[in-house]
């Protein structure tokens, strides 16, 4: 403590402090950093659960640990239940057929019909296509029941259970659903092409927030 021009100071020695927080021990340097602390480096599970994949620390750097993820997706999709898939029109993801008269899934072709009978086939699940109502991918609208139109508010309202789609990833859409990790790259379907579409960026499978979940947790013309 120290007077200067008739004030009272106080200074503190941040050097001399000393303590366990939450985050350990808690000492700072002369120049008040902190020092010989760590921090455990997690990341998000299939199942929304935080695994420790490492450590940090202000003297060895990053050190990561062996991790083997286990996942619960089938104790979460319940079998032999008919669960109802959006999707948009748009080559080459989704085209209808016109080789014939089909009814039922059978009307559809593409990457995402391929994509949602290998799901089915693998998780023994029956499904039904259907192309979204209001033929947009989902921005936000007041005007709709759930704030959102589009194959985000088909999820939103539970009138789907899931997406496959070209959609882009946004904040605010992960707000209301839960994305994949893009599934499909649409740019190696093109090799031809001298300037490949910008517009879809890559296929991902999309559900809504709630306990069932198909893949691991995700981009558009929109």
């Amino acid at each position: 403590m120290r007077c200067a021009a008739g004030l009272w100071e106080y200074e503190t020695d941040s050097s001399r402090v000393e303590m366990e927080g939450l985050t350990g021990n808690i000492s700072f340097t002369d120049e008040g950093k902190r020092k010989l602390y760590s921090l455990d480096v997690v990341e998000m599970t299939l199942n929304s659960e935080t695994v420790k994949i490492g450590t940090w620390s202000d003297t060895r750097g990053l050190e990561t640990v062996a991790v083997k993820h286990t996942s619960h997706m089938t104790d979460r999709v319940m079998a032999n239940r008919s669960y109802i898939v959006t999707s948009i029109l748009e080559k080459p993801f989704l085209m209808l057929r016109k080789d014939g008269n089909y009814t039922g899934n059978d009307r559809y072709e593409g990457y995402a019909k391929d994509l949602a009978d290998l799901l089915a086939s693998f998780l023994g699940i029956n499904y039904t296509l259907q192309l979204v109502k209001d033929n947009k991918y989902g921005g936000q609208n007041d005007g709709q029941y759930g704030g959102w139109d589009g194959m985000v508010g088909e999820l939103v309202r539970q009138e789907a259970d899931i997406a496959i789609a070209p959609l882009t990833i946004t904040s605010s859409r992960e707000q209301v659903i839960d994305f994949t990790k893009p599934l499909h790259d649409p740019r190696h379907l093109h090799h031809e092409s001298r300037n490949p579409p910008r517009r879809n960026p890559g296929v991902q499978l999309h559900c809504r927030h709630s306990p069932t979940r198909f893949g691991p947790a995700s981009s558009s013309p929109t």
